[in-house]
């Protein structure tokens, strides 16, 4: 068990897409940890193991749920708002940027 993660981002690992990601739950060092999630291209985990650790004041349980609970409700509405566009328009391309800023810009 890593002594860098919290108990809800060790359950997150277990569950999140099937268990494919549960083998970072193994690692103990957090530089390792760090290193081997930033080699991970999946942002929503990213999302997930930041929102639910413990340095962003997320400290028990029920904190965790409810950071689960509010994340679900934003993607929900960006669904719902997704559904409800018109699917025959076509993608206006030369309005999108060019590059969406990172997280890190």
């Amino acid at each position: 068990m890593s002594k860098t993660l919290n108990q809800a981002q060790m359950k997150c690992l277990e569950f999140y897409a099937n268990g494919d990601f549960n083998h970072l739950s193994q690692i103990e060092s957090e530089s390792e940890f760090t290193k081997a999630l930033a080699n991970c291209d999946d942002t929503l985990l990213h999302f997930l193991m930041k929102e639910l650790a413990s340095s962003e004041d997320c400290d028990c349980m029920a904190e965790a749920i409810e950071r689960v609970d509010g994340a679900i409700q934003d993607l929900q509405r960006v669904q719902d708002n997704l559904t409800s566009a018109s699917a025959d328009l076509p993608w206006e391309l030369s309005q999108a940027p060019a590059c969406l800023p990172g997280p890190s810009q």
